[in-house]
């Protein structure tokens, strides 16, 4: 589908509409629909659909919020402002409000094609560089709605056409386990992901970047190991990774134990079931679940399975098992686990309980390595020291090349100046490095090494010295690579 983006749409999770409302639009595609739940999409059929879409209506995958969001903006005000703050517990809130652009018929499209790039084309082929976008929202929120490209677009050194893509989320895209998988796909979100990358408007893949934040990046690091390497490259020749994240899920006995989950949840024992319940029942299933997340993690997420993430992306990439032809840019923000860090953390349920969260079957002499060695209770003082402690370790968990440093540099806050459109004011605290960040990002994802601030990072160059290009209130240039240390390259 090609849809007329609104630049001027925000992204809104929590739109309030009768609940019944809300569960007849859904259900109205069930029985289409349920068959193909978790399974993997479908090639769109070759025949040209000549009804022209306006735009105006949307869709948007089911989803849900952990119940930590509940808390988080609080306690993240109170922490960096040095006010004191109350510990809040892990699950505070109830998911999503319903949304009428809700959908199980959610794999749907954004294509933005600048005039230029219009008029050039020839025999309905598009002889122009593709930046595909992939939302962030820990694989169980977000949508691709609400980010406007043209600031992008205006900075960059040759147009280029940008796309958004949806892919199922939490319990509908990211199941696993062997129930799953004896009838099923798992994580048909990925496979989502791949199909939209497979369709290319431009041609072939060597003019292809594709462009995610948090658990979209995330999702382009699992494309880029695919298959570890040995079969269907990647559909793309550049990768964009900012703050990629995800909650690793590797063993197969804790996926299974959500599919189980999510069974007992909805009153079930089959996925064959779960194909045939209505939309709303597996909905309601789906906000429970990721509303009881630990804090920090989001129930369901990207897992090793038999096919097509045979390890862990860093087992993958250590072991070289790999598209290597992808070229790479990486950046990561000065604070990025400060919104998954408890405001509970304290010397009793700090770091300790973390790593036997989000690592249960570390031996213990790693974990006694961790705590004593790499992340020591020494290093990290003050009233705040026990949750400074655990929020350098969530932050190193994370990959990290280049640097947003405009304060606060919370997760995510890189967002806003990627896409923020011409003649922006709501920036405030750097406007003045909207377009040489913009520019930046076009550069690589273009190939173009011409402007100035590509002469020392054009494509195929590398940071030396132990040096990365830093983002700041005071403009641009070189810090030490904060990644380069004992914890990281523990």
């Amino acid at each position: 589908m090609c849809s007329k983006h609104n630049p001027d749409a925000l992204v809104q999770f929590l739109t309030e509409i009768p609940a019944a409302a809300f569960r007849a639009s859904a259900d109205t595609r069930r029985q289409q629909l349920g068959p193909r739940r978790f399974l993997a999409p479908l090639p769109v059929q070759q025949t040209r659909n000549t009804t022209i879409d306006d735009g105006l209506t949307d869709r948007i995958c089911p989803q849900a919020l952990p119940g930590f969001f509940g808390t988080v903006e609080t306690f993240v005000q109170d922490y960096l402002t040095g006010q004191q703050f109350i510990p809040s517990p892990s699950s505070n809130g109830t998911g999503l409000a319903a949304d009428p652009r809700t959908s199980e018929d959610c794999l749907f499209l954004d294509v933005i094609v600048p005039r230029l790039v219009l008029d050039s084309s020839k025999q309905g082929r598009f002889n122009a560089p593709v930046l595909v976008w992939i939302y962030g929202g820990g694989c169980v929120f977000g949508e691709k709605t609400g980010f406007d490209p043209s600031g992008l677009l205006a900075d960059s050194p040759e147009s280029f056409i940008f796309i958004a893509m949806n892919d199922r989320l939490g319990a509908f895209g990211f199941l696993g386990g062997s129930t799953v998988q004896a009838s099923a796909t798992a994580q048909p979100g990925l496979l989502d992901e791949r199909l939209a990358l497979d369709w290319q408007v431009g041609g072939s893949s060597d003019r292809v970047t594709v462009m995610g934040e948090s658990a979209g990046a995330g999702s382009i690091l699992h494309q880029i190991t695919a298959f570890a390497g040995t079969k269907d490259p990647a559909p793309f020749s550049r990768a964009i990774l900012r703050s990629p994240a995800f909650v690793a899920q590797p063993h197969s006995n804790l996926v299974e134990q959500q599919t189980q989950a999510l069974l007992h949840r909805c009153d079930v024992s089959s996925i064959q079931e779960l194909q045939r319940l209505p939309t709303s029942t597996l909905l309601a299933a789906n906000q429970d679940l990721v509303a009881r997340s630990d804090y920090g993690t989001f129930f369901f997420g990207p897992m090793v399975d038999a096919d097509f993430t045979p390890s862990l992306p860093g087992v993958l990439l250590a072991r070289g098992e790999y598209d290597n032809n992808v070229e790479v840019l990486l950046g990561h923000n000065t604070n990025e686990g400060l919104l998954f860090t408890s405001s509970a953390t304290n010397q009793s349920t700090g770091l300790a309980s973390i790593i036997q969260q989000r690592f249960p079957q570390m031996p213990p002499s790693t974990r006694s390595q961790l705590l004593k060695s790499i992340y020591p209770e020494t290093s990290f003082t003050g009233r705040q020291a026990f949750i400074d402690r655990a929020k350098q370790f969530i932050s190193d968990t994370f990959v990290t090349s280049y640097e947003f440093a405009v304060p606060p540099g919370l997760h995510g806050s890189d967002i806003a100046y990627t896409f923020a459109g011409k003649n922006n004011t709501s920036l405030s605290t750097a406007p003045q490095i909207i377009e040489p960040f913009q520019r930046f990002l076009t550069n690589f994802a273009t190939g173009n090494s011409k402007h100035a601030l590509s002469s020392e990072y054009a494509i195929g160059s590398k940071v030396t010295n132990a040096s990365t290009l830093a983002f700041g209130t005071t403009g641009i240039g070189t810090v030490p690579d904060d990644t380069i240390n004992d914890r990281c390259r523990f």
